[in-house]
């Protein structure tokens, strides 16, 4: 290639784009099964979370007292 020769834009981003899938990827592809795990995982988190929440708005417990209740040196 010459220093002259232009590359338009579409090929330059072809040419140097690293997160197009480069022929078989690298490593296994994920799942449906997995990909649905991984969400329900995420909404389970997040209702624990929010019953965490509301007890402790319940029982007058702040997260400080709650993690020194937690910690077993009570620091």
């Amino acid at each position: 290639m010459n220093p002259d020769d232009a590359v338009s834009r579409s090929e330059f981003e072809l040419l140097f784009d690293f997160k197009a899938n480069m022929g078989g990827g690298s490593g296994p592809r994920e799942t449906a099964l997995r990909r649905k795990s991984r969400q329900g995982n995420r909404d389970d988190n997040l209702t624990i979370l929010k019953y965490l929440s509301e007890s402790m708005t319940k029982e007058g417990i702040t997260p400080a007292r709650l993690f020194k209740m937690a910690d077993k040196n009570f620091n």
